[in-house]
């Protein structure tokens, strides 16, 4: 297999803060852009891989699959990729089904290892979610305690309020009586 060449910025090896990526020369006197001997290649069609493998990964045209019904349309000559989008419970009954049919999955090397690691991901998912749901239960089991708290402590106030009112009319009452009796 030959090896593909890296295509790059002409000082990305030389300057730390320019980036390992390719841009074209557009200097005025660049050597790079004139294409001088000795200086980074710039890229042209002789740089291509051969049509016949063109595109391809390990000699199978890669296919990227997001739901089920998309693996009807594989044959094995096709490499499966499964999309970085697709969540757990999909991916999990994909590769399944890539087990089933025995097609080659490009993004996992071993795929019932692949499927271990989803299932332990997806039960402690399941784990998590019910802690937080006894949490928020157990949360609003204390609130309801609370407000129940709060308005047997009101209705007492309001006993304590309506007695005090009637012990202070009766205060002041006698207090009034002995003002009128007292002599002047």
């Amino acid at each position: 297999m030959v090896k593909k060449t890296e295509f790059v910025v002409k000082e990305s090896k030389t300057v730390s803060r320019v980036k390992r990526r390719w841009r074209y020369p557009r200097g005025k006197h660049s050597k790079v852009r004139q294409r001088h001997s000795g200086r980074p290649a710039l890229p042209t069609p002789g740089f291509g891989s051969p049509k016949e493998v063109r595109g391809k990964i390990n000699g199978m045209e890669p296919v990227l699959v997001y739901r089920l019904e998309d693996l009807t349309s594989i044959n094995p000559k096709h490499l499966c990729i499964v999309s970085s989008s697709v969540g757990k419970r999909k991916k999990q009954s994909i590769l399944k089904k890539c087990l089933e049919l025995k097609l080659n999955v490009g993004n996992y090397k071993d795929i019932p290892a692949g499927l271990k690691l989803i299932e332990t991901n997806l039960a402690e998912r399941k784990k998590v979610r019910a802690e937080k749901k006894s949490l928020r239960s157990g949360e609003a089991e204390a609130r309801k305690k609370k407000a129940e708290k709060k308005k047997t402590e009101e209705k007492e106030k309001e006993k304590k309020s309506v007695e005090d009112t009637v012990k202070d009319d009766k205060v002041q009452k006698k207090e009034l009586e002995k003002t009128m009796i007292k002599p002047q």
